[in-house]
C-alpha cells in the first residue's frame, strides 16, 4: 500500500489516496476527510473527551508493572 501511494497515488490535489492505516485499509481518503480526522481529533483533546479513555498516562501508570530503578 505504502509503495503504490510512492508510486504515483498522490499525484493530483482533488483525487483519493488509500489509507495507510485505519481500519480498511482498502478504502479511498480524500483530502478534505484526512484533513477533517485531525481537527476532529483535536476538538476531542480540547474537550476533553478521548475516543480511547482508557489508554491515557494514569490508566498507563496504574496498570503497568513497576521496573526496578523507576
Amino acid at each position: 500500500m505504502i509503495s503504490e501511494m510512492l508510486a504515483g497515488r498522490l499525484r493530483g490535489a482533488g483525487s483519493a489516496v488509500p489509507v495507510a492505516c485505519g481500519h480498511d485499509r482498502d478504502a479511498a481518503l480524500k483530502p478534505d476527510d484526512a484533513l477533517a480526522m485531525p481537527l476532529e481529533g483535536n476538538q476531542r483533546f480540547v474537550a476533553g473527551a478521548p475516543e480511547h479513555p482508557n489508554q491515557d498516562a494514569a490508566r498507563r501508570a496504574e496498570t503497568a508493572p513497576e521496573l526496578p530503578g523507576h
